[in-house]
């Protein structure tokens, strides 16, 4: 088939973030998401809310060292004001398909809500066993819909056992908005060094991804928007829009954050590589 691809640069995403940074929250950009390994490199994140405001955190990370009856114990690797987070109610385990189809391994999401907030401080906790494969979320409740969900994807690391010139999928649920965010260690691999770089793309036919494929419910000529970032909200700034079309088209970022979703009442299959720029018959 014709390989539809297309490259994005967002000169603000690439640059590094000084460490002990700290980001304003507003309704143009209500929302911050963040690798686990970023945080490690910057030590904190302090994220300001102009007035007090309820705080929607979701968090995903993969695989688990603690896993019983498929319920990850593991405690979240990182502290919120100086406070260890807490999960609140069920944690997803969401399946992830490798270059052969096959099972690759599970990603653990857990979510929670701070109320009337305007300042929080988020660091790296000394919780055992450390793992900072992980990915969270901070969205201002009052300007998204919080009738969606947010998953988070940590990309997979270069030393990952998938290791190689190789893609994800996974499986978005309707009424999910997904956002991937490049392992740090990724950002001088493969052939474009010195920042992240994202490939991803819903994949249109459910042949292409066969592992979910009983599950995918979006028709083909269903209509996604990538944007640069995480949860655009409510006002979906159009400067932060990089693409509005159907499936099967290849988008190439150069952001620490990209996001995925479909308005229609459907689910679909999203294919990613945080590691490496597209390739011929990448799909």
């Amino acid at each position: 088939m014709l390989l539809h691809w297309i490259l994005f640069f967002n000169f603000l995403s690439i640059v590094t973030l000084v460490k002990n940074a700290m980001i304003q929250l507003v309704p143009d950009a209500p929302s911050f998401a963040i690798h686990g390994k970023r945080i490690s490199n910057l030590e904190s994140i302090t994220l300001q809310v102009n007035e007090k405001s309820d705080i929607l955190i979701d968090y995903t990370q993969n695989g688990c060292s603690n896993l019983e009856k498929g319920y990850c114990s593991d405690a979240p690797q990182v502290t919120i004001n100086g406070v260890g987070w807490e999960k609140c109610g069920d944690v997803e385990e969401i399946p992830f398909s490798d270059k052969n189809d096959q099972l690759g391994g599970y990603f653990y999401r857990s979510s929670s809500q701070m109320i009337d907030q305007t300042e929080l401080v988020i660091a790296m906790t000394d919780a055992l066993p450390k793992n900072d494969d992980f990915a969270i979320s901070f969205r201002v409740r009052q300007w998204v819909n919080v009738s969606k969900k947010i998953f988070v994807f940590p990309g997979i690391p270069s030393n990952n056992q998938f290791n190689g010139d190789g893609y994800f999928k996974v499986f978005v649920n309707e009424g999910v908005i997904a956002t991937v965010l490049p392992n740090p260690d990724n950002y001088n691999y493969g052939a474009w060094d010195g920042g992240p770089v994202t490939v991803q793309s819903a994949v249109k036919s459910v042949t292409k991804c066969p592992y979910f494929w009983q599950n995918i419910t979006c028709p083909a000529e269903t209509t996604y928007s990538i944007f640069s970032g995480s949860d655009p909200g409510n006002k979906m700034d159009s400067t932060n829009l990089l693409l509005k079309a159907d499936g099967d088209i290849l988008v190439t970022t150069r952001t620490t954050a990209s996001t995925i979703f479909t308005n229609d009442a459907c689910s679909f299959c999203l294919l990613y590589d945080s590691r490496s720029p597209a390739a011929n018959g990448l799909l």
